[in-house]
C-alpha cells in the first residue's frame, strides 16, 4: 500500500495580506520599496531651507548693489563737485597769473623809470657840481685860521699879506674880490678868498707847495703868520664844491690807509699817486675810491 507523501495541515495557516499600494505588477519582484515618513519631512525641510538660504542670499546681494550704487552716486557727486571746484580754481589761478604779469610788467616799467630817472638825477648832480665848481674856479679856503676877537674884513686881508711874505710872493690882495670867513660850527675855521682871477688863485697855491715842501720840518702855520697862542699849521687850497669836498676826505683817508704818497686837488679834480713815477688816479665818484680799496 503506497504511502501518501502529503504533508498534513498545519493548523496554523499564515496569511499574507498584501495592501493594494504596495503591488507592483511591472516591478522587479527584489527591489523593496520602503516609505519612510521621517525621511519625507527631513527632504522637504532641506528643499525648503535651500530655497530660504537662495532668498537671504539674494536679498543680501540686492541690498549690497544698492549700497554699491548709493556709494557711486555719492562718489560721482563728490567728483563733480570737485571738477566744479578745480574749474573755479583754475580761473582763479588764471585770473592771478593775469594780475601777476600785469604787475611784472609795471615792475619793470618802473624798474626801467627808475633807472632812467637816476641816469637824469646823476646827470643833473653833474651838472650842478660842475656849475658849482665854476663859481669857486678863483677861490681858495685857508683852514684852521684862529678868529680874532671883533674880526674884520681888513683884518682878514692882513692875514693873507703875512701868508704873502711869509711864503716870499709879492701881494696881490688888490686882486681879492670878496674874503670871509665860513661860520659853519661844526667844521675846522675856514676863510674863503675870493680872487679876480684864476692866475693869482693858482700861483698863492704853488707857492704855498712849494713853501711847504722846501720846508718840511717847518710847513706853514700860525708863527709864521705872527699869531700868538699854540703852533698849528695852516693848510689852504682850492674852494672844492661838496660833492668834491667828499671825495677829497675819502681820497686823503684812503692815502692815510693804503699808503699813497700824495693826495691833491687840480682845478676841482681829486688825484692820488702811490709814489714818485707812478700813474696818477683820478677820483670822480665814490666808486674809483671803492675800486681801489679792492685792489688792496
Amino acid at each position: 500500500m503506497p504511502l501518501k507523501r502529503t504533508p498534513p495541515k498545519s493548523p496554523h495557516v499564515a496569511t499574507l495580506d498584501v495592501h493594494p499600494l504596495q503591488t507592483h505588477s511591472q516591478s522587479d519582484p527584489s527591489i523593496s520599496v520602503t516609505h519612510n515618513p521621517e525621511t519625507i519631512t527631513t527632504k522637504t525641510m532641506q528643499r525648503v531651507k535651500r530655497k530660504r538660504d537662495r532668498s537671504a542670499e539674494q536679498s543680501e546681494l540686492d541690498d549690497f548693489r544698492t549700497t554699491i550704487m548709493d556709494i557711486l552716486k555719492e562718489l560721482q557727486s563728490t567728483v563733480s563737485e570737485i571738477k566744479e571746484q578745480n574749474v573755479k580754481l583754475q580761473e582763479s589761478v588764471d585770473f592771478t597769473a593775469h594780475k601777476y604779469d600785469e604787475i611784472l610788467t609795471k615792475m619793470k616799467q618802473m624798474e626801467e623809470a627808475r633807472r632812467e630817472d637816476k641816469k637824469y638825477i646823476l646827470s643833473l648832480e653833474y651838472k650842478i657840481d660842475k656849475l658849482e665848481q665854476q663859481s669857486r674856479a678863483t677861490s681858495v679856503e685857508i683852514r684852521n685860521l684862529p678868529k680874532r676877537n671883533g674880526e674884520t674884513k681888513q683884518n682878514l686881508l692882513d692875514t693873507l699879506n703875512d701868508i704873502y711874505k711869509a711864503i716870499k710872493l709879492p701881494p696881490q690882495v688888490s686882486d681879492v674880490k670878496d674874503i670871509f670867513r665860513n661860520n659853519n660850527k661844526t667844521s675846522t675855521p675856514t676863510v674863503i678868498v675870493e680872487f679876480g682871477t684864476v692866475k693869482n688863485k693858482e700861483s698863492l697855491l704853488q707857492h704855498i707847495k712849494k713853501f711847504n715842501k722846501e720846508n718840511s720840518n717847518n710847513k706853514l702855520n700860525t708863527e709864521h703868520l705872527r699869531i700868538q697862542g699854540p703852533k698849528i699849521p695852516i693848510y689852504c687850497s682850492e674852494n672844492l664844491s661838496s660833492k668834491s669836498k667828499r671825495l677829497f676826505f675819502l681820497a686823503r683817508e684812503l692815502a692815510g690807509h693804503e699808503k699813497y704818497k700824495f693826495c691833491w686837488t687840480t682845478h676841482g679834480k681829486v688825484y692820488l699817486r702811490k709814489e714818485e713815477g707812478a700813474p696818477l688816479c683820478r677820483i670822480d665818484s665814490e666808486g674809483d675810491i671803492s675800486k681801489l680799496r679792492q685792489q688792496k
